[in-house]
């Protein structure tokens, strides 16, 4: 769900901001600014939705919007380990960058030459699998 402006009482729901009632144009209008402005900071979080900080990741970009000190806690973390797929970031919670990173580090002491430090690993996903039914 997400926010929306109903054309009449019998669509609304908790994500409502306004219901059309054919006056209140300016009031609609201001409604899909503030819709397309929330968007723009909901689109900079990770949209995990994990609660962290209080909230999902929508109802956290209308408090920043709305001027409420809320930060979210999957982006303030550390970034100990980082995930780009197709150069996209790609957001973990704190208990699967975690686990990733310790099976990692498990895996590569194992190797010949490993020192730890900083790691770079390339992946290409050349195995595009296509689900067949039969």
């Amino acid at each position: 769900p997400g926010p929306n402006i109903a054309l009449s009482e019998d669509f609304a729901d908790d994500y409502t901001l306004t219901v059309y009632n054919g006056e209140n144009y300016d009031e609609v209008l201001e409604n899909v600014r503030r819709i397309i402005e929330i968007g723009k900071i909901f689109k900079r979080l990770p949209g995990l939705n994990c609660g962290r900080c209080g909230y999902d990741c929508w109802r956290l970009a209308e408090k920043v919007y709305s001027g409420e000190s809320v930060e979210c806690v999957v982006l303030k973390e550390k970034k100990d380990l980082e995930v780009y797929i197709n150069g996209k970031s790609f957001p973990l919670n704190s208990f699967v960058r975690r686990l990733l990173k310790k099976l990692l580090i498990a895996f590569l002491r194992e190797l010949k030459g490993y020192e730890g430090g900083s790691i770079t690993i390339r992946l290409e996903d050349r195995n595009k699998v296509i689900y067949e039914e039969r």
